[in-house]
């Protein structure tokens, strides 16, 4: 068991130093993998990124192959990824190069209905008629970890798949506001979690719907935007009285003043801007 768990500690600070070892912004231009899949998986990427965003709490690549262009983000916080999941990622791309998204085309996804909203994550709640809703005991070894944790995976891929069914896109001739994301207009989108406790968005777009043509080895900004949940609660924590126990009137000020923080960053737009060139 502790030799489990000690090997298990060994992969995640090397998974971690590497991590850090990546730059904030992607450096270099590549290839998409072969055979690519859009399932909201990592796996053909070999789940490795070209860089690891701060401000987004992001690890991404950008790529391209011939006739499409593709990005991939993967995360494993959990308020990242609920953000995502409801307020969308948006890729907006700047043909001119400029740092602005005036008259750029861009698309979003998921893109939730007014009202909607999917809650994923990793935390082992059990529903019991007698005592509720409560969170189970912790797995008693590493084996029962990963059969929990690819449970709540396959639970999390299903809210998903149930809610999430449009595509979001702005200044793409041709093509409609919003998109199924089954469509036949060139562009992809898929999102999924896995037994790693990781949330992975994939996209793709056909180069001519940008107006890139790859063999021209074209160069442009891109920006990258994680957005705020547009369907958030209506109002904040509110404070709770704990008359004649000051001591626990201030833990209790603390604790609501530290929830308010998260609600509040949970709905916080972020963002980053990078360059990249079209390979051949």
């Amino acid at each position: 068991m502790q030799k489990s768990i000690f090997l298990l500690l060994s992969v995640l600070s090397f998974l971690q130093v590497n991590a850090q070892k990546l730059p904030n912004i992607q450096q270099a231009s590549v290839k998409t993998p072969v055979n690519i899949k859009i399932d909201g998986k990592a796996t053909e990427w070999g789940n490795k990124f070209e860089a690891n965003n701060a401000t987004t709490e992001l690890l991404y690549t950008i790529a391209n192959d011939d006739k499409k262009l593709y990005m991939v983000v993967q995360t494993t916080s959990p308020m990242v990824m609920n953000r995502i999941a409801n307020g969308g990622i948006k890729l907006i791309i700047q043909k001119n190069g400029t740092k602005t998204d005036a008259g750029a085309p861009f698309i979003k996804f998921p893109y939730l209905q007014k009202g909607k909203r999917v809650s994923i994550g990793f935390v082992n709640i059990i529903a019991d008629g007698k005592n509720g809703m409560w969170r189970a005991p912790e797995p008693k070894n590493a084996k029962e970890a990963e059969k929990i944790s690819d449970s709540l995976a396959n639970g999390n891929n299903k809210k998903l798949m149930q809610a999430q069914k449009w595509i979001y896109t702005s200044g793409i001739a041709g093509v409609d506001t919003l998109l199924a994301v089954y469509n036949e207009n060139g562009i992809q989108a898929a999102n999924a979690t896995n037994s790693k406790k990781a949330y992975t968005l994939e996209l793709a777009i056909d180069l001519k719907l940008l107006g890139l043509n790859a063999d021209n080895a074209e160069k442009f900004a891109y920006h990258i935007v994680i957005n705020g949940e547009p369907n958030k609660y209506t109002s904040m924590f509110g404070p709770a009285v704990f008359a004649g126990d000051p001591a626990l009137a201030a833990q209790n000020e603390e604790r609501i003043r530290r929830m308010n923080e998260q609600m509040v960053a949970s709905y916080a737009t972020t963002d980053f801007w990078g360059e990249y060139t079209l390979l051949k």
